[in-house]
């Protein structure tokens, strides 16, 4: 009797620690398999820009939550885009709105993400990377506030990628929720601050675009440089802020924990 009772336990164990994983892999799937991810470009941004700022004029409040919840689908799920939905919430809302849109979405996503990770794959990655992951992951929580603000302010690391490795080594929920808050709000304001003047760049990318194709020319691409977005002065700015994160780090491993 004990016996099947650990095996129902042990299966309701695995069963609960799985099935998050497996349902988030299952609407990533269904989402690409459906075509619905091909919504979430720029070309398909500038065909409907008209429509969905008439949309979010009169319906402001639903627009918002749709909004957020299709970037929160984005980010924990991630499919590539989140850059977009931040420019997105630049073009469709007035700053400030379109700004915590984008920090309370892409924050909420990354938690979903890593509680996910966290609780599906963390230990396991762990236990099987043997003991030089477990000594990384010691060192990764002994400083985990500032490796997480450093990975969150320094605008080159994939975010999903930091959202899961976050999660194999084993940061605190706590920690980890007000660093990713705190780290993307300067680049989160930055994009949409560019993008609310990202209109009529658009607009002409699609003149440009259409004129191309009926030309008749077979390598027309709807693209837009980033990097025009944003200065690198700016981006400058951001690594900064990440390397003075990184202070308390090297001052523990120069000078000890009481310097730290």
């Amino acid at each position: 009797m004990e016996t099947e009772v650990a095996k129902k336990d042990l299966s309701r164990t695995t069963l609960q620690r799985w099935l998050p994983l497996l349902i988030m892999v299952l609407a990533a799937a269904g989402i690409f398999l459906s075509g619905a991810h091909r919504y979430i470009s720029l070309e398909s941004i500038a065909n409907h820009k008209a429509e969905l700022i008439a949309f979010v004029s009169s319906n402001r409040v639903a627009a918002v939550i749709v909004y957020m919840l299709v970037y929160i689908a984005v980010t924990a799920l991630s499919i590539p885009g989140a850059l977009l939905m931040t420019l997105l919430g630049g073009i469709l809302f007035p700053f400030w709105l379109g700004s915590v849109a984008v920090v309370v979405s892409a924050t909420v996503g990354a938690i979903l993400l890593f509680l996910v990770a966290r609780s599906s794959l963390g230990e396991a990655l762990r236990q099987r990377g043997g003991e030089t992951v477990t000594r990384m992951a010691d060192g990764f929580r002994e400083d985990s506030t500032s490796y997480m603000l450093f990975l969150r302010l320094v605008p080159v690391f994939p975010f999903a990628l930091v959202n899961l490795g976050a999660a194999i080594m084993g940061v605190p929920l706590r920690t980890y929720v007000w660093t990713t808050f705190v780290g993307i709000m300067p680049g989160s304001l930055a994009f949409v601050f560019a993008a609310t003047s990202l209109g009529g760049i658009l607009d002409e990318r699609k003149a440009a675009f259409d004129s191309c194709k009926a030309s008749g020319k077979p390598d027309c691409v709807f693209a837009l440089d980033y990097s025009t977005l944003v200065s690198p002065n700016l981006l400058y700015a951001f690594a900064a802020l990440g390397c003075i994160a990184m202070i308390p780090v090297v001052a523990r491993r120069f000078f000890g924990k009481s310097a730290a």
